[in-house]
């Protein structure tokens, strides 16, 4: 009887899993993050919150080019 861990590396299976919920969860929910934020200061005149909508669609997009990148590089 063989075990799962003489065919594969669990250590790396485990680093790609939370890389990629982080990546994943953490690039939705800064999404979510940005659109609440440019509701509310569209609905109540808030230039800071537009400022922070605008820098977390930065950061999503950063990321996703980033794993573009990552992903297309070989």
């Amino acid at each position: 009887m063989t075990l799962v861990g003489d065919y594969v590396d669990l250590s790396a299976l485990l680093s790609v899993v939370l890389v990629s919920l982080a990546g994943g969860v953490g690039l939705v929910a800064l999404f979510a993050f940005g659109i609440r934020a440019l509701a509310a200061g569209q609905d109540e005149g808030r230039r800071g919150a537009t400022t922070l909508a605008v820098l977390s669609f930065a950061v999503v997009v950063v990321g996703v080019g980033f794993g573009l990148y990552v992903l297309l590089s070989g």
